[in-house]
């Protein structure tokens, strides 16, 4: 008997830590802090975060907003910058523009490749001077770098890749340098300028500190922190009922739901006035649905529905 709780315990043990190195980039309820310098001095923070998803091209992309404050709850402040794509451990990001949601003004880059060994050689892409300002935006110059070093921590798998400059990529967080690594001249200016990653949050707890400003993962010189009362919204899909289920806590209503298909169609456009409340969607075949919750401008939730 105590050899099989043995055995269990040392699954368990095993599965977690399995667990733990495929979660190689975070793909929802994430928060960087980055610090910017200037001539050595901490001027500012710089907040980013990940909160719900986007279709182009029949592709997931996870969306990157620059946050006015310390919470995910998105509004109209907060400003949709790219999106993550993630695949066979490899990290892409793409840009968007501050106007609209044009993905095609620029391609998509290679962030981060986890699976690359000891040895092996990276090719891609630096952009410079702005991938977030089209009318400044230049096309990148390619980039071949190496993989010197995998170091084991207690906490994290570093990986030092050198290029034209050095960096430790840090499996499931980003880089040393913040959410980009050195890809962008911006927001990674090497002359005047210079940005380190402080902090980084994932469900709410702090995974990575190094903030030389204050001993928190958020310090407030240079940004106005609000803090926001977060309305809980759940949305799930039932296969026995065959409708969508919306509930919510401490939210005003009403709210609109939007169900939007892999083609970027909203097929579901529908007023909550109550909660609990259910809408009927009997789909067959397996496939997977974004949705997004509003409030007038603001959006208050975005997720993903699969059906299986």
């Amino acid at each position: 008997m105590k050899t099989k709780i043995f055995i269990i315990i040392i699954c368990c043990i095993l599965g977690t830590k399995l667990n733990k190195a495929q979660e190689i980039f975070p793909t929802s309820d994430a928060i960087w802090n980055i610090q910017r310098f200037v001539n050595s001095s901490i001027q500012n923070e710089w907040i980013y975060g990940l909160s719900g998803d986007t279709i182009f091209n029949n592709e997931i992309y996870h969306k990157l907003y620059l946050l006015n404050d310390t919470t995910l709850v998105i509004d109209s402040k907060d400003i949709l910058i790219g999106g993550f794509r993630l695949e066979n451990k490899k990290v892409w990001f793409r840009p968007f523009t501050f106007e609209d949601t044009d993905f095609d003004k620029i391609n998509e880059s290679l962030l981060y490749d986890f699976s690359k060994q000891v040895g092996d050689t990276i090719t891609r892409f630096i952009y410079f001077p702005s991938p977030f300002d089209p009318e400044n935006f230049i096309a990148g110059k390619e980039e071949k770098c190496i993989v010197k070093e995998i170091k084991e921590t207690a906490n994290y798998r570093i990986y030092v890749v050198e290029g034209e400059n050095t960096d430790e990529w840090i499996e499931g967080i980003g880089s040393k340098f913040g959410v980009f690594g050195n890809n962008y001249a911006i927001p990674l200016d090497y002359n005047t300028y210079s940005f380190k990653l402080a902090c980084f949050k994932q469900n709410g707890e702090i995974q990575y500190l190094e903030n030389n400003n204050c001993n928190k993962c958020f310090c407030t010189n240079g940004m106005n922190i609000q803090q926001k009362k977060t309305e809980e919204i759940h949305v799930y899909y039932s296969s026995i009922d065959h409708c969508i289920k919306i509930k919510t806590t401490n939210l005003r209503l009403p709210v609109y739901f939007e169900l939007i298909d892999t083609q970027g169609r909203i097929i579901i456009n529908q007023k909550i006035e109550s909660s609990p409340c259910s809408i009927s969607f009997n789909k067959k075949q397996k496939d997977t649905f974004l949705y997004r919750i509003n409030c007038g401008n603001y959006v208050l939730k975005t997720g993903k529905i699969k059906l299986k």
